[in-house]
């Protein structure tokens, strides 16, 4: 059996270039190399494409830039030079954030017209818009924290005052379009506001500005294409005032995790059950990561969600799957079926109309 090539595209044009370069590491290594081979297209800040050997060395070695070509089906890729040509049966976007996981780069690939992994253009663009999320997640009677958005140009007219009697003394504002909690800031006061809208803006033309909701972080990861499955939920458990990217990331006390969460039986299958109703409300393909919170009360709002989860070694949706009985390799194994069955069916409609005589 000849072996498929997996282009693993990684690095970007975004914030989150250095978590995508820790997260495709993990997934290279995890590949089956008896049943894949393997090229790895390293994106810069500014957007050029290289094969690469090895992420390890990518700052030092030459490298060969590569770029897309559009209509060759066969060999979408070549050298920038086009003495080289490289066949790729499925692309895996390992790209967070800005211009890899918003549905850009999903766009490219659809019309490249090849395979891919998880979520296609619309799906993505609106899982990374957090307002639109919320919106469509409210139109199918599923729980989200209160809030409201504001663009740039309304920036003189948010009054902190005035935000609070309507969400509460305590807010987080969030820019719209990007993960891995970047510009992101829990507010108690008007300077703390002040400061925290300043640094938003600096990465987005618009913000969210939430109601705080005080409960457990409880995360849950889905897996599926039409017929999607929830794994057991995990829990973030936090000893810091909350999970900013140095949690996530540069601290190794900040946060703790459980997987699984202990939660009821009543409250696991809720959260596992509005995973499944987000996956599909927001059309996802693949993989998603839904974000709840879970109050003292046992209210449940999600959060927000996520279309290309992290894979670094402290990441939760693998986790979350490798305690739900699907091991790594396996679920990186899976996605790239899961890629290869959604783009077989969409092979299967028409593309050319026949106008009638």
């Amino acid at each position: 059996m000849s072996l498929l090539t997996i282009a693993v595209l990684c690095g970007g044009q975004s914030t989150e270039h250095e978590i995508s370069l820790k997260s495709a590491k993990n997934i290279i290594a995890a590949l089956d190399k008896s049943k894949y081979q393997l090229l790895i297209v390293y994106i810069t800040h500014e957007g050029a494409w290289h094969l690469v050997e090895n992420l390890d060395h990518i700052k030092t070695t030459q490298q060969n830039q590569v770029t897309i070509r559009l209509g060759d089906k066969n060999f979408p890729l070549q050298s920038l030079d086009a003495q080289q040509k490289y066949p790729v049966d499925c692309f895996f976007p390992v790209l967070h954030g800005t211009l890899g996981e918003d549905g850009t780069m999903q766009g490219l690939l659809e019309v490249l017209d090849k395979p891919f992994v998880a979520a296609g253009s619309l799906s993505a663009a609106m899982s990374m818009d957090k307002v639109v999320t919320k919106e469509i997640l409210v139109q199918y009677d599923l729980p989200v924290v209160p809030w409201i958005v504001a663009a740039h140009a309304d920036m003189s007219k948010l009054n902190y005052n005035d935000l609070k009697k309507q969400l509460g003394e305590i807010l987080f504002v969030k820019p719209v379009h990007l993960g891995s909690s970047v510009g992101i800031h829990k507010v108690k006061n008007e300077a703390e506001f002040k400061a925290a809208l300043a640094d938003a803006f600096k990465y987005d033309d618009s913000i969210l500005i939430e109601k705080f909701a005080p409960g457990r972080e409880i995360e849950c990861a889905v897996l599926g294409n039409e017929n999607p499955k929830a794994s057991l939920p995990a829990e973030v458990i936090l000893h810091c005032d909350f999970y900013d990217y140095a949690a996530k990331y540069l601290s190794a006390n900040a946060a703790e995790t459980k997987v699984p969460a202990d939660l009821s039986p009543e409250i696991t299958e809720k959260i596992r059950d509005y995973s499944v109703r987000a996956f599909k409300a927001l059309r996802c393909a693949g993989m998603l990561r839904v974000d709840f919170f879970v109050l003292k009360d046992s209210t449940i709002y999600i959060n927000e969600v996520n279309p290309i989860p992290g894979f670094t070694n402290i990441s939760m949706y693998p986790k979350m799957w490798g305690a739900s009985g699907i091991a790594y390799r396996d679920l990186v194994d899976t996605l790239i079926q899961l890629a290869l069955e959604r783009y077989k069916k969409q092979q299967n409609y028409q593309r050319i109309f026949a106008v009638p005589k």
